[in-house]
C-alpha cells in the first residue's frame, strides 16, 4: 500500500501542476453564439461578435467550454500524430512535435472533476505515445535490414511481455488501489511507453542516417534483468515515495527484494540504503542503457559485499 500511495501522490502532483497549452483538433472548445437571424447585425459585426468570444473570460455565461472526458478521441489522435510526422523535418523534430501533441491532451485531462472522468481522460496522452510507437516500428520494419529487424522485433516484444509485470511493480495491483487505478496505469503507461519511443526513434535515425539526441535520462525509473526474454527476472526502480524522499526497489531473481532510500553523489552515482540499514551499496545508471547495483556493505542479508547485478533493460 506504501507504494501505491507514494505512485498516488506523484501522480496527483503531475495532473494539477501541467502548464496550459492550445486545445488539440481532436479537443475542441464549444461556444454558445447568439442565432444570427434573430440579429440585424452586419457582417462585419457578426465577426467582431466572435472575435469577442474566443477571447472572453471563461467566466462568461456566454462562454462553455466542454470536454467529453469518456471520449477516447482515438480516430482525431491518429490524425494529429500522423499529420505531425507527415509535416516533420527529422525525428528528432517528429518526437518534439509528438510531445506537444501529448502536453495539450495532458492539460485538457488535468481539466477533469471526478475520478470517472480522470480515469478515462488520463488514456489520451497514452493514446498518443502509443500511435507513435506503432507508427515508427512500421517504419523500423519497412527499412530496417534483416537482422536490425530481428534484433529490435525481439526487443519489442520483450518489451510488450514485460510492461505488464512492471506496471504492478510500479503502482500495484488494481486491487490495492480501488477506484483510481486506471489513472496510475494510464498515467505509468504513458512514461514508459513515451520512453520506448525514444529508443524506437533513435534506432530509426540511425537507419536513416539522421542525428539524434536522447535526452538525459533521469534518475528515477525502471531497469530490468530480462535476461533476453519477455519475463522478468530483477528489476531496480527508483521514485519518490510517499514522504517525497528517494527511494529504490531492488529485486534480484531467487534472491530478494530490498527496499531503501538513495542519495544522488556528486559524481551522479547513488549511494543506497536498505531500510533495515543491513545493506548499503551503490546505483549507477548509464543513461538510457542499463542500471547497476554493487553492494559495498551488508549484514544478515542474501547478499555479498563485492556483489554486482546488471539490469540491462530500460522502461
Amino acid at each position: 500500500m506504501k507504494k501505491v500511495i507514494s505512485i498516488l501522490l506523484v501522480t496527483l502532483t503531475t495532473i494539477f501542476t501541467g502548464c496550459i497549452s492550445p486545445n488539440t483538433n481532436g479537443i475542441q472548445a464549444t461556444t454558445a453564439q447568439t442565432d444570427a437571424t434573430k440579429n440585424s447585425t452586419t457582417q462585419d459585426n457578426i465577426k467582431k461578435s466572435d472575435d469577442k468570444v474566443e477571447t472572453a473570460n471563461p467566466k462568461n455565461d456566454n462562454v462553455v467550454k466542454k470536454h467529453d472526458f469518456f471520449n477516447d478521441y482515438k480516430s482525431e489522435i491518429e490524425s494529429e500524430v500522423e499529420n505531425a510526422i507527415s509535416k516533420a523535418s527529422s525525428l528528432q523534430d517528429e518526437i518534439n512535435q509528438i510531445q506537444k501533441i501529448a502536453n495539450t491532451y495532458a492539460d485538457n485531462a488535468a481539466l477533469a472533476n471526478t475520478q470517472s472522468e480522470m480515469n478515462s481522460s488520463s488514456a489520451w496522452t497514452y493514446t498518443v505515445w502509443d500511435t507513435e510507437l506503432n507508427n515508427l516500428w512500421k517504419r523500423i520494419s519497412s527499412s530496417a535490414s534483416k537482422d536490425v529487424k530481428e534484433r529490435i522485433l525481439n526487443e519489442q516484444r520483450n518489451w510488450i511481455s514485460m510492461k505488464n509485470e512492471i506496471t504492478i511493480e510500479n503502482i500495484g495491483a488494481p486491487e490495492n488501489s480501488g477506484s483510481i487505478y486506471p489513472l496510475l496505469q494510464n498515467n505509468f503507461l504513458s512514461d514508459i511507453t513515451h520512453n520506448r519511443c525514444l529508443i524506437l526513434a533513435r534506432e530509426l535515425a540511425i537507419i536513416k542516417h539522421e542525428d539524434f539526441v536522447m535526452p538525459d535520462r533521469s534518475i528515477y525509473g525502471t531497469f530490468v534483468d530480462n535476461q533476453e526474454t519477455g519475463n522478468v527476472y530483477g528489476s531496480l526502480i527508483t521514485r519518490k515515495n510517499m514522504e517525497n524522499d528517494n527511494e529504490a526497489i531492488i529485486s534480484i531473481y531467487r534472491l530478494t527484494t530490498v527496499e531503501g532510500t538513495f542519495i544522488e553523489k556528486e559524481n551522479g552515482d547513488l549511494a543506497f540504503t536498505s531500510y533495515e540499514e543491513n545493506v548499503k551499496g551503490t546505483i549507477k545508471i548509464f543513461g538510457w542503457e542499463k542500471a547497476v547495483f554493487e553492494v559495498t556493505e551488508c549484514k544478515d542479508s542474501p547478499f555479498n559485499v563485492g556483489d554486482s547485478f546488471t539490469f540491462d533493460f530500460a522502461f
